[in-house]
């Protein structure tokens, strides 16, 4: 699972494998080495964190919600990092019946494409 949630926060990050690993210290031949069996040192386990800002424990996670996004300028993050909006709906919030559903929507997407919307979502303020 390591590796797939390494390449997929490349991904949704729109950088490859290769020059996350080269910009952190990672050579391509002990990338090529992961698998699901295999992991990295603990030592490399936390720079990869550091650098997406995620823990180590969300890096490593069997669960594809754990990794969630910073709102800021799309940086990927978890809900327990700085600059991270958490949201919650209740009864007492000041949000309309739109933006709830907008938001119960969003609450059903997977990462990608819960980035894909917020990029469009940018996209359209800048319009």
């Amino acid at each position: 699972m390591f590796k797939k949630n390494f390449i997929r926060l490349c991904t949704l990050k729109d950088e490859s494998p290769t020059s996350v690993c080269k910009k952190i210290g990672i050579t391509a031949a002990a990338f090529s080495q992961w698998n699901d069996n295999t992991i990295p040192r603990k030592i490399t386990q936390q720079k990869i964190a550091d650098y997406f800002g995620i823990t180590v424990e969300e890096l490593l996670s069997e669960d594809d919600t754990a990794i969630s996004f910073n709102v800021n300028n799309g940086i990927i993050g978890n809900e327990n990092k700085n600059n991270v909006v958490s949201v919650s709906i209740d009864s007492s919030s000041n949000i309309g019946e739109f933006e709830k559903e907008i938001l119960h929507v969003c609450k059903r997407l997977d990462t990608k494409k819960k980035h894909a919307l917020l990029t469009k979502a940018y996209e359209l303020l800048n319009e």
